[in-house]
């Protein structure tokens, strides 16, 4: 009997990951990895087998051994980006340590090592070149680390702001106007990735996830979360495509053997800014943005997380001028009909009469002695939270998983006239999941495997696991629910799969 409730309880999750592989959208190979590559020569530049070379990750403590091939070279593939440490050594000369070698995604990182004859307990520390030319690959592009990320002003913390700092980028033109590489940026000219995974919208490639009136900015990833980004210029190679222009591959943070975290809260108020001189009317600003994060090791060397929060509750005031308005006492000479309709329009500040010019030339101005003016605001807020988890799992010394899951849950209310009612709700979910695994067969065949889900809601990922399901006559799987999500992703209704 328990074996037959176990596996009524299994058959639902298995069916919603053969789902899960059926529906969702081919994601393509992305690289959100670099690779160490490296010579080693004696103090004659004869080039030297067999030794014996350590790659360190300073992060995680993760340690990859390499032995140099008859020509003095070695390289290693699948590498996060981080700070590495590499120490060769071989009997008859001194150990050579080079450290703080910078490897961003996709980066191929050379490393030239030169041995000095010496007792191997001896040890040699030089530190590795800040600026390196790439000689690997023809790929063109910029890279900007966390520093950048996190210490460059951004208004609104919205990271493709430093896309302006890319050669080659406008980011200061209309709508329409900007471009990265000589391609615009709005409707198809960029590629936009995330941990290697797609995260550009499916029906235009634009920097911008927006539609409509939605003023969302964190719809990909907290600037606090971020590792690096690197704009891929041109010259890229094959795994990449699906844009005309440039590839911008964001890079998010992972966990590591000490325990960081921080806080922050930023706001913007009018009370405390200087009253505009030529202002009729106060205009009320209220901008806060808040959150935080914390990472570290849930086991020394092997498990690791990284979790990440942040809200946006902003309110702008927009100033509107001398709009004609009826009266009250026009008001009341309504039909009945009209009196509940006319009762969502506000009444006038400025009193009228109010005056039209006369069509045409010589003609008659129009004066209206039962309108006023009204002369107000319209109010615009936006409610944004965004959310992500990373873990990282070092199996073994050939096995490392990793997995992360990303939501950016928003709600735009936009007023576009000065009746009661007369605003346009806008919301905006965004998740996205990937989970990869890479596999080290030997120091020269490595297998990287990833599967990423990018999706507006997902609970349209249920119903399609439910509906396929049922397709498959699923009939005696038992009743099951989902609440939490909506609880997660503040929902007003509650989103519920059933199982039947």
């Amino acid at each position: 009997m328990n074996h037959f409730r176990a596996g009524r309880y299994l058959l639902p999750a298995i069916v919603c990951l053969c789902a899960f592989l059926l529906w969702h959208s081919p994601a393509y190979a992305q690289y959100d990895t670099g690779s160490i590559v490296g010579t080693v020569h004696d103090a004659t530049g004869a080039v030297v087998s067999s030794a014996a070379v350590k790659i360190t990750n300073t992060k995680t403590g993760r340690v990859y051994d390499l032995t140099t091939t008859d020509h003095g070279s070695f390289e290693i593939n699948g590498l996060p980006a981080s700070v590495y440490t590499v120490e060769t050594s071989k009997a008859g000369f001194k150990t050579e340590r080079v450290e703080d070698i910078l490897l961003y995604a996709t980066d191929r990182r050379e490393v030239t090592v030169k041995l000095s004859v010496g007792a191997a307990s001896e040890q040699v520390t030089v530190m590795a070149d800040t600026f390196t030319v790439n000689t690997q690959s023809s790929d063109l592009g910029a890279s900007i680390d966390s520093r950048s990320v996190s210490n460059l002003p951004l208004n609104g913390r919205d990271f493709t702001a430093l896309i302006a700092l890319v050669p080659g980028s406008v980011t200061t033109g209309a709508f329409g106007q900007n471009s990265l590489g000589g391609f615009e940026t709005t409707f198809a000219g960029v590629n936009v990735l995330l941990d290697g995974a797609d995260a550009t919208r499916i029906d235009v490639n634009a920097v911008s996830t927006q539609l409509g009136r939605q003023e969302s900015r964190i719809s990909r990833a907290s600037i606090d979360s971020i590792q690096e980004f690197k704009v891929l210029s041109s010259t890229y190679s094959a795994e990449y495509g699906r844009s005309a222009g440039d590839i911008v591959n964001v890079i998010t943070k992972s966990g590591g053997n000490t325990i960081h975290g921080s806080l922050f809260d930023y706001f913007r108020n009018d009370a405390m800014y200087t009253k505009n001189y030529f202002a009729t009317l106060p205009t009320p600003l209220r901008l806060n943005q808040f959150g935080g994060n914390v990472s570290g090791p849930i086991v020394k060397d092997k498990f690791f997380y990284f979790v990440n929060y942040e809200g946006v509750r902003q309110i702008i005031t927009v100033p509107v001028f001398l709009i004609p308005v009826m009266t009250q006492a026009e008001r009341a000479n309504l039909s009945a009909a009209m009196q509940p309709v006319m009762a969502t329009v506000p009444f006038p500040s400025v009193p009228g009469p109010v005056i039209f010019v006369g069509a045409g030339p010589g003609g008659a101005n129009i004066v209206r002695n039962d309108l006023g003016y009204f002369n107000g605001n319209e109010r615009n807020t936006l409610r944004e939270d965004t959310g992500s988890v990373r873990v990282d799992y070092n199996a073994t010394s050939k096995d490392t998983f990793a997995f992360r899951f990303n939501v950016a849950d928003s709600y735009t209310s936009t007023q576009y006239g000065i009746a009661t009612g007369q605003i346009s709700p806008s919301t905006s979910r965004n998740f996205l999941v990937k989970g990869t695994w890479n596999h080290t067969f030997s120091t020269s065949l490595l297998n990287e495997f990833g599967i990423a889900l990018s999706q507006k809601n997902l609970n349209d990922f249920f119903q399609r696991a439910h509906r396929i399901a049922r397709q498959r006559h699923f009939t005696s799987f038992p009743s099951t629910s989902f609440p939490v999500l909506s609880k997660f992703a503040r929902s007003k209704k509650p989103i519920y799969v059933s199982l039947p």
